[in-house]
């Protein structure tokens, strides 16, 4: 039996080296931010290798790590703290405005004594060449696992190894590792998404984006910028 333990709204920014980002190769950073429902607060994760997994397709892909950065409340101050990791070019530090790239709803669900993450992509209504390079799909589930840092206190080996994500509050832990593995689910659960645009997009209500600063072609039209 499938038990749901978390709903929430999902939202993706990455962060370019340069000025304006033509292609993958400019991405500096890819973000996930997990804003859950009920029990506040969000969190903030950054991807290993800029790039999340293909759906699997048949059998189960590579999985991919990433880092729980930062757990905040309200949501809107991780945005700050993305942009604010910087980058060094001699003496300089260069701001990084973070652009989103995509918004949607998550589930997360308990079957089998593992737990899986589904979402759904709301905006783009179409996925474009950024979703398709960074590996945003539509519609994806994953097997989620949990390394939590030493000091969460969570048993005599806290960071032994990942473990099956039993408990959300093991996602409010600030340097906690998650992976993310593509599995076949056929009895996984269906995201019931809502058509969104320019006035309703929950990114920018949220997030407190402003659009002047925040680039949003790469949210509406899938493109690089």
């Amino acid at each position: 039996m499938r038990c749901t333990i978390e709903t929430g709204d999902i939202f993706f920014l990455y962060t370019a080296r340069p000025s304006a980002a033509r292609g993958p190769a400019d991405v500096h950073e890819l973000a996930v931010i997990l804003s859950p429902d009920r029990d506040p607060p969000s969190r903030l994760l950054v991807v290993h290798g800029r790039q999340l997994p293909a759906p699997a397709n048949g059998t189960p892909g590579p999985p991919v790590q990433a880092t729980v950065i930062a757990v905040r409340q309200p949501t809107e101050e991780l945005v700050s703290l993305l942009e604010g990791r910087v980058i060094h070019h001699g003496r300089r530090v260069v701001p990084r405005p973070a652009r989103p790239c995509g918004e949607g709803r998550y589930l997360l669900t308990l079957h089998d004594g593992h737990t899986d993450l589904t979402y759904a992509l709301e905006l783009p209504a179409t996925p474009g060449p950024v979703q398709h390079d960074l590996g945003l799909a539509a519609q994806a589930t994953y097997r989620i696992t949990i390394q939590p840092p030493p000091a969460a206190g969570l048993g005599a080996q806290p960071a032994a190894g990942f473990r099956p994500l039993t408990d959300t509050h093991w996602l409010n832990r600030e340097g906690g590792e998650v992976r993310l593995e593509p599995v076949v689910e056929p009895d996984a659960p269906t995201v019931v998404r809502q058509p969104e645009g320019p006035a309703t997009a929950e990114i920018f209500g949220e997030l407190k984006l402003s659009r002047p600063a925040h680039p949003v072609e790469a949210l509406y039209q899938g493109v690089w910028v």
